[in-house]
């Protein structure tokens, strides 16, 4: 439960329930033979339901409720049930109301281990545990707000109690001072078992699954199964009578209750609300969510902003069909689920991914080998080829992108290609456009691991990322003249129509730097490593400086493909901190590899080495022209006034005003003032 739930908990009691003065706060139900759940009224309470599984020796339960109070509560019907020590309790999302009884458990069952999806596990400490000393000050808020309701006799709304609002008050100030207790004591008990992808517990004669199917309502949302008793454990991916949709990833959310319905269980306990006989219920959010997504999709083709899109997607007969005439329920639905579903969804149909898919196009290469091309390599803001490698039992990604928005097309694109678990991503080198968006894969694929040269995971850490801050600046700084620039009427037609491409681009790099968290490699490769992918040899190498200090490259020698990164970039060439003699020397090793295909960095797939040699031949040729220069007594400024190259860069840019300029700037005049340095036998950085 968030401190918004808690908000919102507080809210529907006031606002008024079925009357439940007299209902039990919870109830417990036996499932099966040494199987029961403690259910809670989600008519009453926030409060999640928990699983208890008595087996020869031990138990196992899942989910640990709201508090140690409710917690306690819950161990005091285990012991009526069983002598045995809980041995593990599952917390199958973050959510305060299934993780933040762990401590109570910790306490009567000592050496009782706790699991969980290692992102629940990072989002239990990060949020779950991290808020406290904040939910405390808002619940003794809370308290003193409704303790004066209950004072003046009269609700928010200035309305005089009735008998049974009264009732409502009281129960919702005895919550919060329960909550408020617990919270004050309460200390971390975070999980001590990651289950990634799936867990079975073997206890005596009973087979108890623990599965990762999916995102959904969470990003680490696991489900229990007990495959003999076909009973189901789902967390909040199914939650009655009103869905929760706070955190949902929605999309996603569609499958994974696709996979979830696949299980063949003839009893499901949700993570709130009633024991289900099948899978009609669950069906029922399926279609909520498919529907709210193609409303949200609708109105976004529109160009309806967040806003006009809540008010615009009510779908009266999916509230209906969750309300069923309880009008009480109307703050929870609204809340919980109707506009957080439409804000979730409309940030997964985000016009900044929808642009970064239709700027790109996935190409086959060879067997179970991918290229995601840009449509224009050199488009701002300038991104990276990705490569996507299909082995048997896995995936290895080359490079992520520049932005989160186009690193999430990315990942739509990997997941229409296959299923399979991404398990390595390799950083060729440092530069943004090739590592910003690492953070979205680890969310995406939270098992893969990230590889780079140990220099480049370095400079990864104090330029790519340390740079955010000035590059967010001057982006803040910018964008506001671009905006005024666009709206003046002076303005010549061709330019308005490049800034109104350009500025919902770097409105979106903007948002996206502001949320960006840096995702560094964990492991590194200084020369060479080799996967060997059930059949596929993938080798990770540094032939040599070049473009950076620190690039790798990977070969497929069965394939015959080596993919560059930024040793080779077309149609333009990067040349910003270039090894010039180094990168001579280190394109040669690159071309004597065995391969008939070269990805490079940016630009289209390549079946010879023509680009490589013509790059190489020309930073030979800038080299020589720049020793010739120093020779007769230029400056670095005359030098860069000498070497033109007119020939190169008009076959390179085709007189395009754009690409020109960044010829200029990114090839020609970094390259000269990098030999320079270089033949002054100045150490490059």
């Amino acid at each position: 439960m968030s401190l918004f739930r808690i908000h919102l908990a507080i809210a529907c009691l006031l606002a008024g329930v079925p009357a439940f003065a007299q209902a039990p706060r919870y109830t417990l139900e036996k499932l099966a033979d040494g199987v029961h759940a403690v259910i809670y009224n989600p008519e009453l309470e926030t409060e999640g339901n928990t699983l208890i599984v008595v087996n020869d020796r031990d138990v196992v339960v899942v989910d640990s409720n709201a508090g140690i109070t409710t917690a306690k509560m819950t161990i005091a019907e285990i012991r009526t049930l069983t002598p045995k020590p809980v041995a593990f309790v599952v917390n199958t999302h973050w959510h305060d109301d299934h993780v933040m009884g762990n401590q109570a458990y910790a306490d009567a069952y000592p050496g009782v281990q706790f699991i969980a999806h290692p992102l629940t596990r990072q989002d239990i400490v990060d949020h779950a545990f991290a808020n406290n000393a904040f939910v405390i000050d808002v619940l003794a808020s809370d308290i003193k707000r409704i303790a004066g309701y209950l004072e003046t006799g009269s609700g928010r709304d200035g309305k005089p109690f009735t008998p049974d609002t009264r009732a409502r008050a009281q129960i919702a100030h005895d919550k919060r001072v329960e909550m408020l207790a617990d919270r004050k004591v309460m200390r971390a008990v975070p999980p001590t078992i990651d289950v990634a992808e799936s867990m079975t517990l073997q206890r005596g004669a009973r087979e108890i699954q623990i599965r990762f199917l999916g995102r959904g309502n969470t990003r680490g949302d696991l489900v229990v199964h007990l495959p003999k008793e076909r009973i189901v454990a789902t967390g909040d991916l199914v939650v009655a009578p009103t869905p929760y949709a706070t955190n949902a990833y929605v999309r996603e959310w569609v499958g994974t209750l696709d996979k979830l319905m696949a299980i063949p269980a003839a009893t499901i306990l949700p993570g709130h609300g009633p024991v289900m006989r099948d899978w009609s219920y669950a069906r029922q959010v399926k279609s909520a969510l498919e529907q709210t997504l193609a409303a949200v999709a609708a109105a976004k083709k529109e160009g309806l902003t967040l806003q006009q899109t809540t008010e615009r997607v009510q779908l009266p007969e999916v509230r209906d069909s969750f309300m069923k005439g309880v009008e009480t329920r109307r703050a929870g639905y609204e809340a919980f689920f109707r506009t957080s579903l439409i804000r979730n969804a409309w940030e997964e149909l985000d016009a900044a991914t929808m642009r970064a898919d239709e700027g790109a196009v996935t190409t086959k290469v060879a067997e179970g080998v991918y290229a995601r091309l840009r449509k224009d390599p050199t488009a701002d803001p300038v991104d990276a080829n990705v490569v996507i490698i299909v082995n048997e039992k896995d995936v290895v990604l080359v490079d992520s992108n520049v932005t989160l928005a186009s690193t999430r097309a990315t990942v739509r694109a990997i997941r229409e290609l296959t299923d399979k678990p991404v398990r390595y991503i390799v950083n060729t080198h440092w530069h943004d456009d090739h590592v910003l968006g690492n953070q979205v894969y680890k969310e995406a694929f939270p098992q893969a691991e990230l590889v780079s040269h140990p220099l480049t995971r370095d400079d990864i850490e104090v330029r790519a990322y340390g740079g955010n801050a000035d590059y967010t600046k001057q982006l803040e700084e910018i964008l506001p003249k671009r905006r005024l620039e666009r709206d003046d009427p002076k303005t010549p037609a061709e330019r308005r129509a490049s800034l109104n491409t350009r500025i919902p681009e770097f409105e979106a790099l903007l948002i996206d730097l502001k949320n960006m968290k840096p995702t560094l490699p964990e492991v590194t490769v200084a020369d060479e490593m080799t996967l060997n992918r059930a059949g596929r040899e993938i080798r990770i190498v540094f032939l040599g400086r070049g473009n950076t200090r620190g690039d790798l490259v990977v070969h497929l020698p069965k394939e015959r493909i080596v993919i560059t990164g930024d040793h080779v970039v077309a149609p333009i060439p990067w040349a910003t901190e270039v090894y010039p003699a180094e990168w001579v020397a280190t394109l040669d090793k690159l071309a004597a590899l065995p391969a008939d295909t070269i990805i490079p960095g940016h630009g289209p797939v390549m079946r010879d080495q023509q680009h490589l040699r013509k790059v190489q031949s020309l930073v030979r040729q800038v080299m020589a022209d720049v020793k010739a220069a120093r020779g007769a007594g230029l400056t670095l400024e005359q030098a860069t006034e000498k070497i033109q190259l007119s020939e190169v860069r008009d076959q390179m840019t085709g007189g395009d005003a754009r690409k020109v300029l960044l010829f200029e700037e990114a090839f020609r005049k970094s390259l000269i003032k990098r030999v320079w340095q270089e033949q002054a036998d100045r150490t490059l950085p």
